[in-house]
């Protein structure tokens, strides 16, 4: 009975990461601060079951160590990646969005971060000389599929990598 509170942040932080997998438009903002809270609140949960298991061992053998070792590894790799969205999730929130026009640009399917889900994306250069990646939702994916090295004006959310208008 004293391990059911683990069942809460356990959901709490699946249903985040599904809403920001399937109901969610892909290369949006919100996509990427739900999928970041879920990491978190799983990464979370899960370090603080290692830390508990591994002070209530005392002596029992070192397959219970083990597990305990390895769930705290695990929990500090969704921290590590679920705090990375956040913190450029955060940045881009202060910052607001960027006009950025883009030459020699390309659009492409590419394997995707979250579950089941293709991921599309628009390459380019920017008026610097550095070529950008943004992640795009299949609609503009479709628009721009069969065309190389086109120029794009967008607004959007620079270090999260996110569109929120092409114009």
């Amino acid at each position: 009975m004293k391990k059911n509170w683990v069942t809460v942040p356990i959901v709490v932080g699946a249903v985040f990461l599904v809403v920001g997998s399937f109901v969610n438009p892909m290369g949006s903002l919100l996509e990427v601060l739900l999928s970041a809270v879920g990491l978190a609140v799983l990464g979370v949960t899960f370090l603080i079951i290692g830390i508990s298991d591994k002070k209530k061992q005392d002596g029992k053998g070192k397959s219970s160590k083990t597990s305990s070792v390895a769930v705290i590894l695990f929990s500090c790799v969704l921290l590590l990646f679920g705090g990375m969205d956040l913190v450029t999730a955060g940045i881009d929130l202060v910052q607001g969005t960027t006009e950025i026009e883009l030459t020699d640009c390309s659009v492409s399917k590419r394997t995707s971060r979250r579950l089941f889900r293709h991921s599309y994306s628009l390459t380019g250069t920017d008026e610097q000389g550095d070529r950008k990646t943004f992640s795009i939702d299949y609609d503009t994916y479709n628009e721009y599929r069969g065309e190389r090295d086109f120029s794009i004006q967008i607004t959007g959310w620079e270090h999260s990598e996110v569109i929120k208008d092409i114009d």
